[in-house]
């Protein structure tokens, strides 16, 4: 009889903790139908509400480039003094873009401001375009040369493009402040991200993160794991979250401990890639739709990154805080008041 007690009591033990449990993460708020995934409807809504100040930045680059005979090269010297259009054989303009995810930290007198990633919006002045990699001497021959014409930022609210300057940037920690162009008409009223700060530096091993932003230009969140391993001073962490393209930039909030929400950490700089070398036909457009047989035409060697998912870096709030710092004196001038990273 004691036994059978026993195991009735085991049972019924069970189902209280288990329904304890069911309970706690099945907490609603304004009137969601279904479980999040954070298991917290604070976490849900402040990530909802952090896409009011996480957006989607575009840059575009014009460069005109200048190539010259093959058999007449010149070197790097000689073109600083020559009039490129009267040396070169063949000139065009071309045109790139690159996409990324910025944050409205907050405004000054001509509109919002905006945190991002440095590589988002930074470009060359000039590219040169060496007939070898062993040699980019001022002897070197060069096959060509890329100047910028123009370069553009912007972010869509609505159904107007508002653009951007870069007002200060730092690549080595992969941070730039952008202002909104004061030669153009904008509207002001874009939140600046209400999620409060935390520390990076806090930051442990398998500690949970969530990730927003716009990879392939999706608005998307992602949750992640954090390693806690300090490779240089622009990369705080490594997270092991899938990367694309358009996500550099992205904020990382980590969860409290407290169950009160998510504080600002970071943001996403890179992943790790690697280069590769191939060879394609020149012009991709001579190739027709019948891939299925042999190419006995030209081939050129060309270089692409491929990335490794899964391996991801983040700036950390620190390192943005210090660049604040730094920048003091540009950002101040441009009335962009210091945010308070620290209590």
């Amino acid at each position: 009889m004691n036994r059978l007690n026993f195991i009735l009591l085991l049972v019924y033990t069970g189902v209280f903790y288990g329904c304890s449990s069911h309970s706690s993460v099945t907490e609603r708020g304004n009137g969601s139908s279904y479980v999040s995934y954070t298991g917290s409807e604070v976490v849900r809504e402040q990530i909802k509400e952090s896409f009011n100040s996480v957006r989607r930045l575009q840059s575009n680059v014009v460069y005109r480039n200048y190539y010259f005979d093959v058999d007449q090269l010149p070197t790097k010297s000689e073109l600083q003094t020559a009039q490129l259009r009267d040396i070169a054989t063949d000139t065009f303009i071309d045109d790139h873009s690159n996409a990324g995810t910025a944050i409205v930290i907050s405004k000054n007198r001509t509109g919002p401001v905006l945190l991002t990633a440095s590589h988002v919006v930074s470009y060359p002045d000039t590219i040169w375009h060496y007939r070898t990699s062993a040699n980019t001497g001022p002897d070197a021959p060069i096959e060509g040369i890329s100047i910028r014409q123009s370069v553009s930022h912007y972010i869509i609210e609505g159904e107007s493009l508002i653009s951007f300057e870069i007002a200060a940037n730092d690549p080595r920690r992969d941070i730039a402040i952008l202002t909104a162009n004061i030669s153009r008409s904008v509207p002001t009223e874009i939140p600046a991200l209400m999620i409060e700060p935390g520390s990076a530096s806090s930051l442990d091993w398998t500690d949970l993160v969530y990730v927003v932003g716009y990879p392939r230009g999706i608005q998307m969140v992602t949750s992640a794991m954090v390693s806690n391993f300090q490779i240089s001073p622009r990369r705080s962490f490594i997270l092991d979250s899938s990367f694309n393209r358009g996500f550099s930039g992205g904020a990382v909030f980590s969860v409290k401990q407290d169950g009160s929400g998510l504080e600002w950490v970071g943001i996403l700089s890179a992943a790790y890639a690697e280069t590769e070398f191939y060879l394609s036909p020149p012009d991709s457009e001579q190739i027709d739709d019948n891939i299925n047989r042999e190419y006995t035409g030209p081939l050129v060697l060309r270089r692409a990154a491929r990335v490794n998912y899964g391996i991801t870096y983040g700036v950390g709030i620190d390192e943005i805080e210090g660049f604040f710092d730094d920048s003091a004196e540009i950002l101040n001038r441009l009335g962009i008041e210091h945010p308070a990273f620290s209590d």
